[in-house]
């Protein structure tokens, strides 16, 4: 069984080369982003 972890499969879709991979990788960008700024401000978590 092969198996990834989270940080793995993250690192491996912003290694895609393809452009159709492209609006995913912002998408992936954005909430972990948002995730951050999250803990950073407990506040804006809703």
């Amino acid at each position: 069984m092969n198996c990834v972890s989270a940080k793995g499969a993250f690192r491996l879709i912003q290694s895609i080369p393809s452009p159709k991979a492209e609006p995913f990788k912002q998408w992936l960008a954005q909430v972990g982003y948002e995730r951050v700024e999250e803990i950073q401000n407990p506040e804006l978590a809703g």
